[in-house]
């Protein structure tokens, strides 16, 4: 007899004899037949859940020695998979490094950063201090220390060296604050005053769809409206295209340096590449009211954004491609054929990538659920919704999809949207 043969019988002549005793118990041996046909059907289903358990388990095994092998023979895999960075292989570094070839420094020759200031030190004296730690600690009778345009210590009564040189303001309590940050501002490519075409330069209006344009080409270090932003409390701001286009091109982030004379002074060195989409009634007005052209409504303007990432993933995938077959095959990776080079579709690639932000003009509920349609069917992050005035009657959307809003503070009523 087979094993499970033997375990059958076994069960079977247990089930038996307990079928038998019940029976001669309670007089009704009219259920013995019946017990017994339950103890086979039992006895055999449980056998074919063990058979099928086990086949499971061995597929299940198998999966995985797939899965790991895959993982193992290309790292890049492996860290797309697991969404978090992995330690670096030579075949990883190699990939990346046939990626970079692809992606121009962002900002060439302004690089090197604007120079510090002379060290004039600043002490501010008895102060009011708000801070902006995580407990908005308010500081009563502190004291500032400024060196090298930075502050390097916050405190009461605080020491300075004998002898030294030091400016002092005595603020007698009166209120200081840290410096705000605009995350939509276009000073500089719309300068003071506005009402000069020679001062447009915000919108390249030629194309629905112009994510190569970038502000900093445009940014004037020298619009007057820079120090009455500074004089404001504002000491950063985020210079976005503006929302005439679909996809308006690139900002950058800029520190309103007293002094500052040129481009160079004002970029922050290492920001954030980003990019500027617009939904809704400003595409459709410019491109499809004023010239006839694509968009003429919000349905142009959702085909326009995806007619154009479609290309730049298709654009991506080329690079993958070409990366995953070079650096198998040779330790340094060729210049890759122009071809795979494309100035207009490069920024999307990188918002593809995840190394590029994307702030999204947009006011309505429906047309922030367009923006997050697309976003998932190319697989990129949203960063923030810019004046997004609906944007309190969706809070738990926009919480699910991890997407800032960036709001009006005053001028918010002057259009309908």
């Amino acid at each position: 007899q087979t094993t499970q043969e033997m375990a059958s019988s076994v069960g079977l002549e247990m089930s038996s004899q307990r079928s038998a005793a019940d029976a001669e118990e309670d007089g009704s041996e009219e259920l013995l037949p019946s017990r017994r046909s339950d103890s086979i059907v039992v006895t055999k289903t449980a056998a074919v859940q063990c058979i099928l358990l086990f086949s499971g388990l061995v597929v299940l095994a198998a999966l995985a020695v797939i899965v790991i092998s895959l993982l193992l023979t290309n790292p890049s895999l492996a860290q797309r998979a697991t969404g978090s960075p992995q330690t670096h292989s030579p075949e990883m570094d190699e990939y990346d490094s046939c990626i970079t070839q692809f992606t121009r420094p962002q900002y060439a020759y302004l690089e090197d950063s604007y120079d510090s200031p002379p060290n004039n030190a600043l002490l501010i004296r008895r102060a009011r201090v708000f801070t902006s730690n995580k407990n908005l600690e308010i500081l009563e009778e502190a004291d500032i220390l400024v060196e090298n345009g930075k502050i390097s210590a916050i405190g009461k009564d605080l020491k300075i060296e004998r002898g030294r040189e030091i400016r002092q303001i005595e603020a007698l309590g009166r209120v200081v604050t840290p410096g705000l940050v605009d995350a939509h501002s276009h000073l500089g490519v719309w300068s003071f005053p506005t009402d000069l075409w020679a001062n447009f330069d915000v919108n390249e209006k030629t194309n629905p769809a112009m994510p190569q344009v970038r502000a900093v080409d445009g940014l004037n270090p020298t619009d007057p409206a820079i120090g009455l932003i500074r004089d404001g409390g504002v000491t950063t701001s985020q210079v976005l295209p503006g929302s005439s286009n679909v996809m308006g091109g690139e900002g950058v982030q800029v520190k309103h340096r007293v002094g500052a004379r040129t481009v160079k002074d004002l970029v922050i060195k290492g920001g954030r590449r980003l990019l500027k989409m617009a939904c809704g009634e400003n595409p459709k007005r410019i491109f499809g009211r004023d010239r006839k052209e694509t968009p003429i409504s919000r349905i142009g303007s959702a085909w326009v954004m995806r007619n154009t990432l479609s290309k730049a993933q298709a654009l991506k995938q080329a690079q993958d491609a070409f990366c995953n077959t070079t650096t198998a095959e040779e330790k340094t990776p060729p210049s890759p054929p122009s071809s795979l080079r494309n100035l207009e579709l490069q920024p999307l690639v990188n918002l593809l990538r995840g190394s590029a932000l994307v702030h999204m003009h947009c006011y309505t509920v429906s047309d922030m659920e367009m923006a997050l349609r697309v976003s998932q069917e190319f697989g990129y992050q949203i960063t923030a919704f810019h004046h997004a005035l609906e944007a309190w009657m969706v809070p738990d959307m926009l919480a699910r999809a991890n997407v800032s809003v960036t709001t009006f503070s005053d001028m918010w009523g002057f259009k309908v949207e």
